[in-house]
């Protein structure tokens, strides 16, 4: 008698607006500026984004800021799309201490020209999402944004922990 064989196919709904934006800002600044412009609260999340790295090495962590907005059913996360991982830890010394060294990987690889990602789980129609361009585009700091489809990206299931 032959065996039958069963294959899972997982299908993940990629059901959110995703916006690349390119700065030099650091992440508490940018938060900052997008609260600011954007009438919203992101917080810093009390836990890093954590990629697993090779057998033996840290974990690659990546800095999320969060917002919910219950009355309009949405939820908003910005994330780093740079992570570090760390490498290296040597002793340099009695009086010099520890020389650390790490390595930046990204969460997004296909996306290597954007520093962060604005995550928008919940409806936005056309309009909206223009007016979101529109307004982050003013914030100081910005040098570029671009609207992402999720559906196109090659490491987009790294966003599913956002997925609530």
């Amino acid at each position: 008698m032959a065996a039958a064989k069963l294959t899972l196919e997982l299908d993940y709904d990629f059901d959110f607006y995703l916006l690349g934006i390119r700065s030099d800002l650091s992440d508490y600044r940018l938060a900052y500026g997008l609260n600011g412009h954007l009438e919203i609260q992101l917080k810093r999340s009390e836990h890093n984004l954590e990629l697993e790295a090779g057998k033996g090495e840290s974990p690659i962590e990546f800095t999320i800021y969060e917002f919910e907005e219950p009355e309009m059913d949405r939820d908003w996360f910005l994330v780093s799309n740079r992570g570090s991982q760390l490498i290296q830890t040597q002793d340099q010394g009695l009086f010099s201490g520890q020389d650390e060294t790490y390595r930046t990987d990204f969460l997004l690889p296909e996306l290597k020209t954007f520093d962060y990602l604005l995550v928008v789980h919940g409806l936005l129609g056309h309009q909206q999402e223009e007016r979101l361009q529109k307004m982050v585009r003013e914030v100081t700091g910005i040098q570029a944004q671009k609207d992402v489809d999720p559906e196109h990206l090659r490491h987009r299931d790294r966003l599913l922990f956002l997925d609530q």
